[in-house]
């Protein structure tokens, strides 16, 4: 049930908001004949052809509505909610494992990426998925079970699989074996067992690898400045919703202090957890200061089911220590104290990303007003009328996407500043006259 609760949060009201031009450009791949979408990929967006070839097959099946668009988003994020109740449940029980699903599913980057008809909910779920693989080879391996070399499979299958949706998840894939490392020899046979299949992994992830390094000025638009360094605590996993952001990292830095000072054992959720969330972050933004920008918030929210997890051990970690601080005063019946506490945390949690998510629910979410325009020139519109865009002069024009995204509105219109509509070239968008 309490999945299918987070299915109905997830996609309620994603059909709201106007789509965009990143929307634009699924519906502009998945919407034309096979040639041309192979032509398309060879030349711009190899990286997102699985999710055009997954989307391209749903569209013929439902039809291409901005709900129907985007519902798998909100499927797989759920299913990246599911996942992350395994992990948490794996590594610390059940209770934290519910904690980590639900603060998932309210975290502002979840609940953004559901709304999206992109690949960011689908690279979310993998990920997920992929390190749960991850744990349950890793304690195979630890418990000396003769199923582990299947269990290693199984993960190689998943994060295969993950970086051929989003290549930037090969770095969760990383973060893995970081975190074996980081823990010493006492994870030796786990690291050597990630190590082999770890190559496996790049070699068979090397078309997508190679097809995205060829292709990597589709991403030339990046301008990330390290003067934008605020975007990794209030903007990558909070969308600016401050308050929330102060919440998180503040319970946050206070269990680490906690956990720092009273507990003398190492948490395999916190190494896990803490290694997936970082690596991938700091990688990025240290090769956009180095080299070139790569880095963009939204490409992290393969790492947003990390910070659920920091956030459930932060709110477990805080409510066990405040009982046992109690306990030290000779009070013995407080085990309803740890319990108001992890309520109280999660119910504050809860207020704190309503905002988000009704501000990611309204009609100008996206910053565009593609649906006043598309229904006011559907409405307006007559058989053997024309439609000017004004923006062919751009060098990257978006107005006319707006016939892409709506084409229902636009399909007895002449637009007379395209040369060649977009199914028919290799390009996303229609080659038009300047």
């Amino acid at each position: 049930m309490l999945f299918i609760g987070i299915l109905a949060y997830e996609s309620f009201g994603i059909a709201t908001p106007g789509m965009w031009w990143d929307e634009a450009s699924t519906i502009s791949a998945t919407t034309r004949d096979w040639p041309s979408f192979f032509h398309l990929i060879n030349l711009i967006d190899a990286v997102h052809a699985v999710y055009y070839v997954g989307m391209h097959f749903w569209i013929q099946l439902f039809g291409q509505s901005a709900f129907v668009l985007r519902l798998p988003s909100a499927i797989a994020v759920t299913f990246g909610c599911w996942f992350t109740y395994l992990i948490g449940k794996r590594l610390m029980g059940s209770a934290l494992g519910v904690l980590a699903a639900v603060l998932l599913a309210i975290l502002p980057r979840a609940s953004w990426a559901a709304t999206e008809a992109r690949s960011y909910g689908l690279s979310l779920a993998l990920a997920a998925a992929s390190t749960l693989a991850f744990v349950i080879a890793s304690q195979a391996t630890a418990s000396g079970s003769l199923v582990s070399v299947k269990k290693w499979r199984i993960y190689r299958y998943a994060a295969i699989a993950s970086n051929y949706v989003f290549l930037y998840s090969l770095l969760v894939t990383i973060s893995h074996g970081v975190g074996l490392f980081a823990a010493g020899p006492s994870k030796r046979q786990e690291f050597k067992a990630w190590l082999r299949s770890f190559w496996i992994i790049v070699v068979s992830s090397l078309p997508i690898l190679v097809y995205g390094s060829i292709q990597n000025g589709q991403i030339g638009w990046i301008d990330w400045k390290l003067a934008n360094i605020a975007d990794l605590w209030f903007k990558q996993n909070f969308l600016h919703n401050e308050s929330f952001a102060e919440y998180g990292w503040s319970i946050l830095i206070l269990a680490l202090l906690v956990h720092w000072v009273t507990v003398r054992r190492r948490s395999p959720l916190l190494a896990l957890a803490l290694s997936w969330w970082l690596f991938p972050t700091l990688l990025l933004i240290a090769y956009s200061v180095i080299l070139k920008p790569i880095y963009n918030p939204r490409y992290l929210s393969m790492a947003a089911p990390a910070v659920a997890l920091l956030l459930s051990w932060s709110i477990v970690t805080l409510a066990t220590f405040a009982k046992t601080v109690v306990q030290g005063f000779g009070l013995k019946r407080v085990a309803w104290l740890g319990q108001s506490i992890v309520g109280l945390l999660i119910v504050l949690a809860m207020s704190l990303s309503t905002a988000s998510f009704l501000d990611q629910r309204q009609p100008e979410a996206n910053n565009t007003d593609w649906v006043d325009v598309s229904n006011d020139i559907g409405a307006e519109a007559k058989p053997g009328d024309a439609v000017l865009w004004a923006d062919n002069g751009r060098i990257v024009p978006t107005l006319s996407r707006i016939a892409i995204a709506y084409p229902d509105s636009f399909k007895n219109l002449t637009e007379v500043t395209t040369r060649k509509p977009f199914f028919e070239i290799k390009q996303l968008y229609d080659d038009r006259f300047h």
